[in-house]
């Protein structure tokens, strides 16, 4: 056993295996601190903000990618509840700042797939408190659509 680990240690693998190292002991214990300083962020403004109104990013395509830039002008406070993602609005009107992307298999592009991006937009939103919202981007009418759930 101690000439493998040895001979792995010695060979071409060393990398890989101090490669798996810091993955085990940096990467996935920042990851959780991450995830859980997003979900105490959420819990503190759904706390403070009781009348808070939950938007849901719904997606329409496999390889989408619908993101909030901002609201109003702030980052936006995001919320996860298992995949379903969105982000939280106050009660009344309120602009955020979207963009959609969404990627398709292409037999000219060298990495294989290709990149479709629609331009950023601010909408003006107007919600009501004790009601749920999605957001979504319709590529029939080539608009993003936020309807009341």
């Amino acid at each position: 056993m101690d000439n493998t680990f040895e001979s792995l240690m010695a060979g071409p693998y060393k990398y890989l295996v101090w490669f798996g190292i810091a993955i085990v002991l940096i990467y996935i214990p920042a990851m959780c601190l991450w995830i859980r300083r997003k979900k105490d962020k959420a819990a503190i403004f759904e706390h403070e903000h009781r009348d808070a109104v939950k938007v849901y990013i719904q997606r329409t395509e496999i390889n989408d990618l619908l993101r909030v830039i901002s609201v109003n002008g702030e980052k936006p406070v995001v919320h996860a509840k298992g995949v379903r993602q969105g982000f939280y609005l106050l009660p009344g009107k309120s602009r955020i700042h979207v963009v959609y992307q969404w990627t398709t298999i292409s037999i000219t592009s060298v990495s294989g797939y290709e990149t479709h991006t629609v331009n950023d937009e601010e909408m003006d939103v107007t919600v009501q408190a004790g009601k749920e919202y999605s957001l979504c981007y319709n590529h029939d009418t080539k608009n993003y659509e936020f309807n009341e759930k």
